[in-house]
């Protein structure tokens, strides 16, 4: 742009609006010519669509876009039931205006995550939904880009998806004592994590409708599960000891009974934030501090397989879909390897005996092996 004098007392003002030259004349000062430049520059941008955004990103928070987003789209599909996610996510970055976010306010949140005891599906799909919302605003030319598009959380994935801590039958006793002194249903849910292989989210949502104590099972719906197929879950003897006089106790208040089994309110659930405070109070400083909640899941699938439990059989009662991921949650040890091939004739002929009455009176009075698995298991 420019102004320049055609003669003495009359300037003409040169300047680009939309790709095109412009030119004005009858200004009868230099001043005046570059001020008029000036002002259609600025009337130019204004109307912009690019100026049009950032002032819409100016005006709007991701909590509204967060909830724009929610409405318009997610509550169409039945991924609804992640909305929970979407509220973790505004309950940090909601607050934010979109045009001050960041590729670092992404990373930042990210990273914080990666210290919790997240699966690490949860954190991906945390990640998953901060770039769905902020694609859907520059869909909706709410904002101009979307900050998290250049984030890159491949080396943290990979370190976190490497899992291989499993503990035995003994140390879970151990770990079970250290939640002595913590409420009912913090001790409760140790006891489930470790004897049925639920998600932590399924068992703080646990309803008591899901629950068949008679035929030792929980029924979850597909909206109760991660996979989003119904499944059953199969109950050891320790866990319907452990519900049956929660029931009887729940059932006796009546109209003041709770619908979850670990519940606060009638309607309200146990939180997730609320056990996972008590786990690393009663982990923090013990050989359990790098154990996390989802490791029990690991415990389950590796002890189940160690009692001879098929392979199918466990993904069934797990949720798991393809074999890599059971491979995954499923660790093998040296000693196991190396049992397989230890084999002692003296000790054979002294439990011999032993084993073949024990199969016998299985056998005649039809008891299944997985009784004989819990009752050996109970006695260790």
């Amino acid at each position: 742009m420019s102004a320049r004098e055609l003669k003495k007392g009359n300037w003409i003002a040169d300047w680009e609006e939309n790709g095109k030259r412009n030119r004005k004349r009858g200004f009868d000062t230099k001043g005046k010519a570059l001020a008029f430049i000036q002002k259609r520059k600025a009337e130019s941008d204004d109307d912009s669509p690019r100026t049009s955004i950032s002032r819409k990103a100016k005006e709007t928070s991701f909590q509204k876009l967060a909830d724009l987003y929610v409405e318009k789209h997610l509550s169409k599909t039945e991924s609804i039931k992640d909305k929970y996610i979407i509220d973790q996510i505004c309950q940090k970055l909601g607050s934010l205006n979109l045009w001050k976010m960041s590729p670092s306010d992404v990373r930042t949140y990210m990273m914080e995550l990666f210290e919790t005891d997240y699966a690490i599906a949860t954190i991906k799909k945390h990640l998953i939904y901060i770039k769905a919302v902020l694609n859907f605003g520059v869909k909706m030319e709410l904002t101009l880009d979307n900050p998290a598009k250049i984030v890159n959380f491949i080396k943290e994935f990979k370190k976190c998806t490497v899992r291989d801590y499993v503990i035995d039958h003994a140390q879970f006793l151990e770990l079970q004592k250290l939640f002595k002194k913590k409420p009912w249903y913090a001790q409760a849910i140790v006891k489930m994590l470790w004897h049925t292989g639920m998600r932590i989210g399924e068992i703080c949502n646990l309803k008591w409708k899901s629950v068949d104590l008679q035929n030792g099972k929980i029924r979850l719906s597909a909206s109760d599960t991660k996979e989003s197929d119904s499944k059953n879950i199969g109950l050891e003897p320790e866990i319907i000891e452990l519900l049956t006089p929660l029931k009887k106790q729940n059932d006796s208040k009546g109209s003041k009974s709770k619908d979850h089994v670990f519940g606060i309110t009638k309607e309200l659930p146990i939180g997730y934030k609320t056990f996972y405070s008590h786990w690393k109070s009663a982990t923090k400083h013990t050989i359990f501090s790098d154990m996390h909640i989802h490791d029990s899941r690991h415990c389950f699938v590796t002890r189940k397989r160690r009692e001879g439990y098929d392979q199918s059989t466990i993904m069934k009662q797990t949720g798991h879909k393809t074999d890599s991921m059971f491979k995954r949650y499923n660790q093998v040890s040296d000693d196991e390897v190396l049992q397989m091939s230890s084999f002692n004739a003296e000790k054979k002929q002294l439990i011999e005996p032993i084993i073949k009455q024990l199969m016998d009176t299985a056998k005649s009075n039809e008891i299944p092996i997985s009784t004989i698995h819990t009752v050996i298991r109970k006695n260790m």
